[in-house]
């Protein structure tokens, strides 16, 4: 259980190739999503709702943020 970060997010959306600004308005959007939930939220949720939100501003970062999701479950394992 850790504190929501939405400077995480940001760093997330860019990583995926957003610009300050998009990856401001992602960030914002999934902050104001955990808050609505009005409870703890896994963190599974939230890369959902990551995934939910950087789509709706640039599909190929969306794809980019599941690739690295993926290969890196895929190393934790090894």
């Amino acid at each position: 259980m850790e504190d929501f970060d939405t400077g995480k997010i940001e760093r997330i959306a860019k990583a995926a190739g957003l610009n300050d600004v998009d990856s401001q308005k992602v960030a914002k959007n999934v902050a104001e999503w955990v808050l609505a939930q009005g409870k703890p939220v896994q963190t599974v949720d939230i890369r959902n709702e990551v995934v939910n939100e950087l789509q709706k501003v640039n599909s190929y970062a969306a794809n980019l943020y599941l690739w690295y999701e993926t290969t890196k479950y895929k190393q934790d394992k090894v």
